[in-house]
């Protein structure tokens, strides 16, 4: 899931998320990142080093959707470690 773009955090941006019930893990990889409009980073290998990026920037930031809260109930800041 993200709402990964350049807007500020009070700003709300619509989701790219799978389907309920869904699980996130794993390791984020370029095969991850899908261009959504609004957003400015493509797909691929060149949004990947844009969200790379955005999160050295501290600009990137997940935001957890449930069915009580579907505009995000939880939500927290990307780092690149």
């Amino acid at each position: 899931c993200t709402n990964l773009g350049n807007a500020p955090a009070t700003v709300p941006a619509p989701p790219a998320c799978p389907p309920p019930p869904a699980t996130v893990t794993g390791t984020l990889t370029e095969e991850n990142v899908i261009a959504l409009p609004g957003q400015g980073i493509d797909s691929g290998a060149a949004g990947f080093a844009e969200v790379l990026k955005a999160m050295r920037a501290g600009a990137a930031y997940a935001n957890v959707h449930t069915t009580a809260h579907p505009g995000g109930e939880l939500r927290g800041r990307l780092n690149s470690d």
